[in-house]
């Protein structure tokens, strides 16, 4: 847990990464937070970002401020609170932020239009439409479909139909049939938002509308999925739960977030409404420049975006 906003000063500690070497250049103030999953990869940035400087002899220092449960003083919950309080006080403390892009929207009015400072050339790189493996539905024991002669689910009715042979088969009380990952906080708005765009009617159809025929689908599907295979209580769990049924090998299905480390389960995309549909959610974070910032350093923030 993050500790106070109002002592972030005293973060300058253990956890900066500071460019030296570099007289009357103006320094940019980076924040990010240990929660994005990436925070071992800073040292690499770093380096990298140092031979860019070098290379083009810009009169730039570079501080990255990483926030941790260990060096931090404040009681928000998240980095997404401590932003929301830092641009609610018009705060001009960072110059570049890495925020979880889950907040794209949230924060949006805050940042800059990187399209005004960055060349056009290389806004390009990033416009292709990417297929993330995030998200996935994983299914380990792959000698239960072998056994039943079953293939992997493509359809939820699918999923329905073979988890529950499994289940009928194996008459194993501890097996989870399907855990859903429904929390109540941000990975059950997650996994909802994925579900949800399963049920579109064809590959290229975009978000279904609230209401629509086939966001109600939907839901009707959700609740037949919870009432035949699991819970109200497992449909809730979080991830330790996950993790656990994960390490432990006592699941048939099970949803989580693709990682590369997982590589001994077998992982296929997440059923949908039919043949050739699923959905995902997107994971990780943006990095931003904070709009509130003078124009001087936002130019000199765009460098280093």
């Amino acid at each position: 847990m993050f500790q106070c906003i109002c002592e972030i000063d005293l973060i300058y500690l253990t956890d900066i990464i500071n460019m030296h070497g570099i007289c009357n250049a103006i320094t940019i103030n980076a924040v990010t937070f240990s929660q994005n999953g990436i925070w071992g990869h800073y040292n690499d940035l770093h380096r990298e970002l140092n031979k860019y400087i070098k290379n083009n002899n810009l009169d730039i220092k570079l501080k990255i401020i990483l926030f941790t449960e260990a060096n931090a003083t404040t009681q928000s919950k998240d980095d997404g609170e401590l932003l929301s309080s830092l641009f609610s006080r018009e705060s001009t403390k960072y110059d570049i932020i890495f925020y979880d892009n889950v907040y794209t929207n949230k924060f949006a009015p805050y940042l800059v239009n990187l399209r005004d400072y960055l060349p056009k050339e290389h806004i390009e790189l990033f416009e292709p439409g990417i297929t993330p493996e995030i998200c996935t539905y994983n299914n380990k024991l792959i000698e239960y479909l072998k056994k039943y002669n079953k293939t992997a689910p493509k359809t939820w009715d699918e999923l329905i139909e073979t988890s529950s042979i499994i289940r009928d088969g194996e008459k194993n009380s501890e097996l989870v049939n399907y855990n859903g990952l429904f929390p109540g906080f941000e990975i059950g708005t997650c996994s909802l938002w994925e579900f949800i765009y399963s049920f579109r009617n064809s590959y290229n159809d975009t978000y279904p509308d609230f209401p629509s025929k086939e966001a109600e689908e939907a839901i009707l599907m959700l609740k037949k999925i919870k009432d035949s295979l699991s819970s109200e209580e497992e449909f809730r769990k979080a991830d330790e739960y996950t993790i656990t049924r994960l390490i432990d090998s006592k699941f048939s299905f099970v949803k989580y977030w693709y990682s590369p480390q997982m590589s001994h389960y077998v992982m296929t995309p997440i059923p949908g409404k039919k043949e050739g549909l699923s959905g995902s959610v997107i994971g990780g974070y943006n990095i931003a420049i904070n709009k509130l910032i003078d124009e001087e350093r936002i130019r000199a923030a765009a460098e280093i975006v």
